[in-house]
């Protein structure tokens, strides 16, 4: 099964679903924690789910923002969040390069909308060390 950005999936009938983003040539997954957050999504449907054998070849990301620049771009304001699977989010204090030094990238941030976020508790920030 060809996947492309944008595309949601699920490995064999395993219970975890993913949104599939591609980037050039780097891939990533995301788990969507909860059938809530599945819904917040008007254009998202259960019926689109794509089933694979597996998605090694994805990096998990768990880094979310919601787009307040013009025409939905990221604005210097934006907060990025790391998503838990307990529905927690927590906001990354710290700058872009320290983010970088830990191993992150722009590619791996999902843009998500404000919905989405608002349905997650809010838990300790996470501190560049």
């Amino acid at each position: 099964v060809e996947l492309s950005d944008g595309d949601v999936a699920r490995i064999g009938d395993a219970p975890e679903v993913y949104v599939i983003k591609i980037v050039g040539d780097k891939k990533f997954k995301r788990h969507i924690v909860s059938p809530e957050v599945f819904n917040s999504y008007g254009h998202l449907s259960w019926d689109a789910i794509k089933s694979v054998s597996s998605l090694d070849d994805y990096s998990l990301s768990a880094w979310v923002r919601v787009c307040t620049g013009p025409n939905g771009t990221a604005a210097a304001t934006d907060k990025v969040y790391e998503i838990n699977a307990d529905m927690t989010k927590h906001w990354l204090n710290m700058t872009a390069d320290q983010f970088y030094a830990r191993g992150g990238s722009d590619e791996a941030i999902y843009n998500v909308n404000q919905t989405e976020l608002d349905l997650y508790t809010t838990g300790v920030d996470v501190l560049y060390q």
